[in-house]
């Protein structure tokens, strides 16, 4: 039976990649122009002819359905085109965004780190000072340290140590050793004139210092000492506290040569605190004097807050 004719009713095959396909109907056909399933150039032959093909936009009844299929396929082109340019833009600006937020995170952690270690604000902030309490000085004999003890810590010019009960010792006899404060000078007796004062042997030890002089150096320069106990409470931090005896030998030329910390933590040359107050005690001046070395005690009490 030959295939129906009339207008809609036509059935046609068509050729993809030398492939026959078909038959479909015309109205078929045209969808498929829509959907992007042949086009233009598809070759095809009505069905019960005589199998001439020629492409779809050849024939005359295509040819408007043909430019329209064009037409909204290039739109759906463009159209899909741009929503994947809008796509790879999103794409991009969350990258970025994951990208800041990772640095940011990477960033802060080494900020945190920093301040955990420098811990700047402690410098920036103005910390309470501690309380320091000056005790009054004592002056004695440097032989008068008891014990048998060899006066330690020499200065930088190398003076040889001097054994306690030698110092002080007159005619080839030894003085014996007495108690810390057993041979303070008394200001009658401790003056520049070369007065001489009795030890308990009745030998004489000729004493030239001014106490007078001394107290006032001491007087005028014991707060050079503070900044060294303050930072010696920085360092402990907290609410520490501590008394800190001291004890230092004025040479015969005025200079400080000696220093004791009488205080367990203290007492080594290595301990910053000792440094500190070396360095200061040696910047105070006396008045130079003859005969028996004098040894300066003197005590702070120290409060952190």
């Amino acid at each position: 039976m030959p295939p129906p004719t009339g207008p809609g009713t036509s059935r046609w095959l068509y050729k993809q990649a030398d492939v026959l396909l078909g038959p479909v109907g015309q109205a078929q056909l045209v969808e498929m122009l829509f959907s992007g399933e042949v086009d233009g150039k598809t070759p095809v032959a009505l069905y019960g002819g005589d199998l001439s093909f020629q492409t779809l936009g050849a024939l005359e009844q295509f040819r408007v359905h043909v430019a329209k299929a064009e037409a909204k396929l290039r739109v759906e082109a463009q159209s899909a085109a741009q929503t994947r340019a809008e796509r790879q833009r999103s794409l991009a600006r969350v990258l970025a965004t994951v990208a800041a937020a990772l640095v940011a995170v990477y960033g802060a952690g080494r900020s945190a780190y920093w301040l955990a270690i420098h811990r700047p604000w402690e410098r920036s902030i103005q910390l309470p000072e501690p309380v320091i309490v000056d005790e009054l000085p004592q002056i004695k004999l440097a032989s008068a340290r008891s014990g048998g003890e060899e006066l330690a810590y020499p200065d930088a010019r190398g003076n040889v140590p001097v054994r306690p009960g030698k110092a002080g010792a007159r005619g080839g006899r030894e003085k014996p050793a007495s108690g810390r404060g057993s041979l303070r000078a008394s200001p009658a007796a401790a003056v520049s004139s070369g007065a001489r004062a009795a030890d308990t042997d009745d030998v004489q030890s000729l004493q030239l210092w001014d106490q007078d002089a001394i107290n006032g150096v001491v007087r005028s320069s014991k707060a050079s000492l503070h900044p060294c106990l303050g930072a010696e409470a920085r360092r402990q931090k907290g609410s520490w506290q501590a008394r800190i005896p001291i004890e230092f030998t004025i040479g015969n030329d005025g200079h400080v040569s000696r220093l004791w910390i009488d205080n367990p933590e203290y007492k080594g040359e290595g301990s910053e605190l000792f440094k500190c107050m070396l360095g200061e005690l040696k910047k105070w001046r006396f008045p130079a004097y003859g005969g028996e070395q004098a040894n300066v005690s003197l005590a702070f009490s120290i409060k952190g807050r």
